[in-house]
């Protein structure tokens, strides 16, 4: 959302839910009205669909899963598969998107390894992909996904009750984007959310950098704490229906994450927070430093 309010930038929130907010389950734009009604998600469905279906779109999610990873490899190595297919569709997409916002750079933040190889493949239909891995302390995570309904920000999911799970999923979404991603040379970029928080005009010119543009209007925005404006976001932080976007650090799970999922995390996944550069002190202590806000993974 923050790299949305630049003006060669559209960003989508978790394009991956693009299908479903249009179709049998709409849901509500950032912008207020449901899916399928929003007059810029109406326009993209209608350009997509002078070449294909919208529901090849939504077929195409089975690819995605973390489970699905070595067939959505395998497949998405070879030429003319269902997975090339659907990366094709996905160009369409992106291209759609672009068109009708009038913006040349597509920010998509869905979190799944799998759709990060398959939008790979839309290189040859033209796309330059770039990938930003944004790294937040687990211990967040555990506790947004404990304390408040999720489902994309519409109070449709119960919380999580199963901490080991959810430290193994941080695990293992951290680990694939690294190797994934990771060895593609001026492609990958990756950021702890707490730098941005703490440092937000360095980390935003690290990444104006990495993706060729001038974002000095933005970190101006920023450093003076005046709201960014959220454009068309289709799924993931419910902060999208805040219209306007403001950084500002939450350190709520720091006080209220109990000592018992402190040690759930840490057992699993502390090996990964050190080499982060996390450290275990305990969630109780109010000298610990802020942290972001509590939807990022």
């Amino acid at each position: 959302m923050i790299l949305g309010s630049h003006p060669d930038i559209c960003s989508t929130g978790e394009l991956f839910h693009f299908p479903e907010s249009v179709l049998d389950r709409p849901q509500p734009c950032s912008c207020g009205a449901v899916g399928d009604a929003c007059p810029f998600w109406s326009s993209v469905r209608a350009d997509v669909e002078h070449q294909f279906p919208i529901t090849d779109l939504k077929r195409g999610r089975r690819y995605e899963s973390t489970r699905s990873l070595p067939r959505t490899a395998l497949l998405a190595a070879t030429p003319g598969s269902s997975v090339d297919r659907y990366a094709r569709r996905l160009a369409v997409l992106l291209r759609a998107i672009s068109t009708q916002s009038q913006r040349s750079i597509v920010v998509d933040s869905s979190k799944y390894p799998s759709r990060g190889l398959i939008m790979w493949r839309t290189r040859s239909k033209g796309t330059d992909v770039r990938y930003i891995h944004m790294v937040r302390d687990g211990r967040g995570l555990l506790w947004s996904k404990r304390r408040t309904v999720d489902g994309q920000g519409l109070g449709l999911t119960p919380p999580e009750k199963n901490m080991a799970d959810l430290a193994v999923w941080w695990v293992l979404s951290n680990v694939l984007s690294a190797l994934l991603f990771g060895f593609r040379r001026n492609r990958y970029l990756r950021i702890r959310y707490e730098d941005l928080m703490a440092n937000p005009a360095g980390v935003l010119e690290q990444v104006g950098r990495f993706v060729g543009v001038d974002l000095t209007t933005v970190i101006e925005a920023v450093r003076n704490q005046r709201p960014l404006p959220v454009g068309h976001v289709v799924g993931g932080n419910r902060l999208r229906f805040n219209r306007a976007l403001v950084l500002k650090p939450d350190s709520e799970w720091q006080k209220n994450l109990s000592r018992e999922d402190e040690r759930t995390f840490w057992g699993i996944a502390g090996w990964l927070a050190r080499r982060y550069g996390y450290e275990a002190k305990a969630v109780s202590d109010p000298r610990a430093p802020g942290a972001p806000s509590p939807e990022s993974s």
